[in-house]
C-alpha cells in the first residue's frame, strides 16, 4: 500500500516548531563559534525548509551532465 504524501507546508511548520535552539552559547563555545553565527545559520535553514522538505518524485534521479572539455 502506497503511503500518503505529506503536505509540505505541514512538514515545514512541524519542523519549525521542533527545531529549538537550546544551550546555544555552550554548544557554540565548544566549537569556537560565536552565538550570533548559530542564529544566522538557523535562520538560513528555516528559510530553506520548504525546499528541503518538498515531496520528491519517486524513482532514480538523473545525474547532472558534466560539460566536456574543449579539444586542444
Amino acid at each position: 500500500m502506497a503511503r500518503k504524501a505529506l503536505d509540505t507546508n505541514s512538514k515545514v511548520e512541524a519542523m519549525r516548531r521542533c527545531l529549538c535552539l537550546r544551550n546555544v552559547d555552550e554548544v557554540m563555545s565548544e566549537y569556537g563559534f560565536s552565538k550570533r553565527s548559530a542564529y544566522k545559520w538557523f535562520n538560513r535553514i528555516l528559510e530553506r525548509l520548504p525546499e528541503i522538505l518538498e515531496n520528491d518524485k519517486p524513482g532514480s534521479k538523473a545525474e547532472p551532465k558534466q560539460e566536456s572539455a574543449p579539444p586542444f
